[in-house]
């Protein structure tokens, strides 16, 4: 399942850090697929792939949530454009 993951980001400088630092070492079951901060990193949105949103959402959540507030969506895979093949 596809999962996208905005990130309403309190500290940019630690949230990216600790991404740079998650990205080679996801659980398993996680994909990250697309990342796309703003200019001053202080929004992100992310394209994410489990086993199921709450999958995601755990693991994300675990990671940053004291540093960000993230709200997450599943995609519709029938309808969405540009997925990851």
């Amino acid at each position: 399942m596809y999962v996208v993951c905005t990130h309403t980001v309190r500290d940019p400088e630690e949230f990216w850090d600790r991404a740079a630092r998650a990205v080679p070492n996801l659980p398993e079951g996680i994909r990250i697929h697309s990342i796309f901060p703003n200019a001053d990193g202080s929004v992100g949105v992310c394209l994410w792939e489990g086993e199921s949103l709450e999958h995601v959402r755990a693991f994300v959540d675990g990671a940053t949530s004291d540093v960000a507030h993230n709200d997450y969506f599943a995609v519709q895979a029938e309808n969405a454009r540009g997925l990851p093949a």
